[in-house]
């Protein structure tokens, strides 16, 4: 099932976003907000030093690094296959 993706284009407005949410998600270099049925994103590249440093200061209680992501049928399977 596609997904619509809401670039967000400065640190602050995503800040606004982010201080309402539960999670948010590094997968380097993007930040993904899954909030309700919506999902923002941030390219941290687009960003400058400062801005970045701020950022990650004020939602590191927040952040998941994602290390990878799979496709699976069932949890079962991803069980199976990984061990």
């Amino acid at each position: 099932m596609p997904i619509e993706l809401i670039e967000v284009k400065d640190a602050v407005s995503f800040y606004r976003i982010a201080k309402n949410a539960n999670i948010i998600l590094r997968a380097d270099p993007i930040l993904i907000i899954p909030f309700y049925r919506l999902t923002f994103y941030i390219d941290t590249r687009k960003l400058g030093e400062e801005e970045l440093k701020r950022l990650f200061q004020n939602l590191s209680n927040k952040m998941v690094y994602i290390e990878g992501i799979k496709i699976v049928d069932t949890l079962k399977k991803f069980i199976e296959d990984r061990y």
